[in-house]
This record gives C-alpha cells, structure tokens and sequence, in this order.
C-alpha cells in the first residue's frame, strides 16, 4: 500500500509540474512549490526545507503576487540579496537562497519556460 501510494505521489507530482510547464503558466512561486514537493515525496526532508525557506524568503522580498521568470533581473537579484542582508541574514544564507534560486531557475531554462539569460547571477 505504501509503495502505491508513493508510486502515485510521486506520478501526481511530475503531472502536476508537466501542466505547470505544458500550460505556459509557470510562475516562480508556483514552481518553487512544485519543486519543494517533490524534493518532500523523494525523501529529500532536507534540501525541501530549504527549498521552501528560500521561497519563504523569496515571497518576503516580493510580496504576496506570484511572478514570472521574464521579471528576474540583475537587479532583482541585488535587490534581493540586499534584502536579505538587511534582515539580518548572513552569507551564508544569502549564499544558499540564491544558489537555491538559480538551481530553480536552470530547471525552467532546461524546460524551456524560462528566456535564458547570460550571467544573470553573476
């Protein structure tokens, strides 16, 4: 019963992450969640938290809105590393969100949902 019931979370998962791709509605917030879920159904408790704590602060420095790819800029970027920085984070947490982010952001561009954008976190 436990492996069925995993065999369909984890089948539920990569449907819902094709529908995200396949209906040209991928948003950031969307996708991160989609992401962490998986990360949680694979057994992956940890590297989900951090997923989500990235998205957690994430949606701190942008609001509530979800947003697309085409909206991360360089500047965007900066802005959330000031942020950050301004909340008390060290750089190591600064390091690990935006490292966190650009994991999900190569995941859109390998998808083809996202523009690639040269030395967007340099």
């Amino acid at each position: 019963m436990y492996q069925r019931m995993v065999h369909w979370s984890k089948s539920c998962y990569i449907y819902s992450v094709i529908f995200l791709i396949k209906s040209k509605m991928l948003k950031v917030v969307a996708f991160m969640k989609q992401i962490a879920d998986g990360l949680q159904m694979g057994g992956n408790f940890g590297t989900a938290h951090v997923y989500r704590s990235s998205l957690n602060a994430i949606i701190a420095y942008r609001g509530k809105g979800d947003f697309t790819f085409n909206e991360v800029t360089p500047e965007w970027l900066k802005g959330f590393e000031i942020h950050l920085r301004c909340r008390g984070c060290s750089w190591n947490t600064v390091s690990t969100y935006l490292r966190t982010f650009r994991a999900v952001y190569n995941r859109a561009v390998d998808s083809r949902m996202a523009p690639y954008v040269p030395h967007l976190f340099r």
